[in-house]
């Protein structure tokens, strides 16, 4: 079921009739669909809901760089075929204009988005762009060798102009947090984000634009999915539970810190579970061939089991599917497992 038809104060009749905890996925991209270990976030999130009795909030990006639209009918294919079902799908293109111009209007007034003069750093073609003396720190890969861009191969130039940013950051206490080097990974980085103040106007054109004071913004793709957690919290589905993965800690950290500096409660917990890579040895590519040989129950408890590893890159094959128990559900321990605790 979509969350759809998103307004300020509209989420959607029947999440506010929930009135529950969720379990929430960090917004992720259709794009990977295509991999099985893609779907060990679902898998896990869908099994921790089911041990906590709480309902499922999955997240999807479709307004990233990555986002494919175009991939999202076949990642909510594959989930059902796992034998996941979901209470909730949210995606970003909720975030229409009107609602984002209505968001960005509201912390503006509080003070919370500022319009500020700031030395701007920025590449040729504008993929690359923050305020000078930000340290930029790649997921997908280098931004910057040296002082050329990556992108468009530019040198990244210097401009004083006005721009919009956050408040500063404030500090954050570190939910309780699975596993141990995810722990110790997220409380560097968000003591690394103490205090900076995020650049979300963009120079070059984006999605979606926003006017204050009688001109007219650009703004980051990634301001669109920040309001995850907020909007949630808004309309009474607070995400208790958040699980996220390996390759995004930083974004995770952010959309706490963001969730933080505007007054909304994070959640209790945190699960960072690798990146499950697929090695076929037996030709078996696809979750559909996969469910057919060795049956959903087999495929899921895999999932699961990898996600569990606690490690930050695990790799399954058809023999550990096969030796699964279809019977017996693998479960999850709410917050001491012991298994995500020790790499």
């Amino acid at each position: 079921m979509y969350v759809a038809g998103l307004a300020w104060n509209h989420f959607h009749r029947e999440i506010v009739m929930c009135n529950q905890d969720f379990v929430g996925v960090l917004p992720v991209s259709p794009m990977h669909s295509h991999k099985l270990g893609f779907y060990s976030l679902f898998a896990y999130a869908d099994r921790l809901a089911r041990t906590s009795a709480t309902e499922t909030l999955f997240g999807i990006n479709l307004h990233g760089k990555l986002g494919e639209p175009r991939m999202l009918p076949v990642l909510q294919n594959r989930v059902g075929l796992l034998g996941i079902s979901p209470t909730f799908w949210w995606l970003d293109s909720v975030m229409t204009q009107d609602v984002i111009q209505e968001v960005v209007q509201t912390l503006f007034d509080q003070g919370l988005i500022k319009k500020e003069r700031r030395q701007i750093m920025r590449c040729a073609c504008g993929n690359v762009e923050y305020v000078s003396g930000v340290v930029l720190r790649g997921t997908r890969k280098t931004l910057l060798k040296g002082e050329i861009a990556a992108c468009c191969n530019s040198p990244v130039t210097s401009s004083d102009e006005e721009a919009l940013v956050t408040a500063p950051l404030p500090s954050l206490t570190l939910p309780e947090t699975h596993p141990s080097w995810a722990a110790s990974e997220m409380r560097a980085e968000l003591d690394r984000l103490e205090g900076v103040q995020l650049l979300i106007s963009r120079k070059t054109r984006r999605i979606v634009t926003v006017r204050l004071e009688g001109r007219s913004w650009w703004l980051d793709n990634d301001f669109l999915w920040w309001p995850y957690l907020w909007k949630a919290y808004q309309e009474e589905a607070p995400i208790r539970h958040l699980v996220t993965g390996a390759s995004v800690v930083r974004q995770t950290c952010l959309l706490l810190a963001f969730s933080r500096l505007i007054g909304i409660p994070g959640p209790h917990s945190v699960h960072c579970l690798p990146k499950v890579h697929f090695k076929s040895v037996w030709g078996l590519e696809t979750p559909e061939q996969l469910v057919e040989r060795f049956d959903v129950s087999r495929v899921q408890n895999a999932l699961i089991w990898a996600a569990l590893s606690g490690r930050k890159e695990f790799t399954l094959q058809e023999t550990t599917i096969s030796c699964m128990n279809p019977y017996i559900p693998i479960d999850i321990p709410l917050l001491q497992s012991r298994r995500m605790l020790h790499v």
